[in-house]
């Protein structure tokens, strides 16, 4: 559903990396095990941070972009009560492999606004604070996807501070067959982040960072003079930690909070070598552009 979320890459490398904390973008309370239970079956419910691990998790990738969630205290996995496959079922933690085939793997999609959903494997139903509770010890249950914020969870890491990566490859325009290009693979500073044609060329292999930077060669995608203006043209330089190089993901593409405004391909042109820029966010297909890799 291009414009609403973008999902992971289904190969290469994880964009996770260590243990996180999972924060409930309705409560701003942790996914964690009730009262730091180590115990088959312990509820996963919403608390408070802990210093013990049992409000953090780590990502195992398996297949077709699914993961098991493991609590890093318990060394158990995010599962859902009996393998339920209704909405209501109840998150709890399981060992490993012990419930049913898929029940312990989830699907992280990650939102227009920076969040992300999880979905089970088995049901293919949503983790989901019920009726958007901001109570401590609700327990999590699954539900039908809603898009709802009680669906939506920040993901911090417990080393950087900071959200996952995204994916390394091309940053696909909403302009059929169009990518975020790097003139004539150039790295050199102020070399002008372009459109051109697709070819998976290594001037195209982007990443984005845990800093939400959009990288390619050392260099990052940069407002140019830290410009927030309509029209800024878009370059590479060196990364800086400013502003006017942070893109987070926004409505299916990319907004640069500093200035408030969104990667833009020019009038939505499709022609190569037109250099890219910051414009009012709009939501249309000049401004659709996949997570690296997706």
């Amino acid at each position: 559903m291009v414009g609403l979320f973008q999902v992971l890459p289904s190969t290469g490398a994880s964009p996770f990396s260590g243990d996180y904390q999972i924060k409930s973008a309705t409560s701003g309370l942790s996914l964690a095990a009730q009262n730091s239970s180590t115990a088959n079956s312990a509820p996963v419910v919403q608390r408070t941070d802990t210093a013990d691990g049992s409000a953090s998790w780590s990502f195992v990738p398996q297949s077709n972009g699914y993961y098991e969630i493991k609590n890093t205290h318990s060394g158990q996995l995010l599962n859902i009560s009996a393998a339920s496959g209704k909405p209501g079922g109840l998150a709890v933690q399981w060992p490993a492999g012990s419930i049913a085939q898929g029940n312990d793997q989830w699907k992280p999609v990650r939102n227009s606004d920076g969040t992300w959903s999880f979905y089970n494997r088995n049901s293919q139903l949503a983790l989901d604070d019920p009726a958007g509770s901001t109570s401590a010890g609700t327990q999590y249950e699954q539900w039908t996807p809603t898009d709802g914020s009680n669906q939506r969870f920040t993901l911090i890491s417990r080393s950087t501070g900071t959200g996952p990566s995204g994916g390394t490859g091309p940053v696909r325009s909403g302009v059929a067959g169009k990518c975020l290009d790097l003139t004539g693979g150039n790295a050199a500073n102020g070399t002008k982040a372009e459109l051109w044609s697709c070819n998976g060329g290594t001037n195209q292999s982007w990443s984005l960072a845990q800093d939400n930077t959009l990288r390619i060669s050392g260099k990052c995608l940069d407002a140019t003079g830290g410009g927030t203006a309509n029209g800024t043209p878009l370059e590479v330089w060196d990364c800086t930690g400013g502003g006017n190089q942070v893109w987070q993901p926004y409505n299916g593409g990319y907004r640069n909070p500093a200035s408030g405004r969104c990667l833009d391909d020019p009038g939505a042109t499709t022609t190569d070598g037109t250099q890219l820029e910051l414009w009012d966010c709009n939501g249309t297909a000049a401004q659709i552009w996949s997570l690296p890799g997706a």
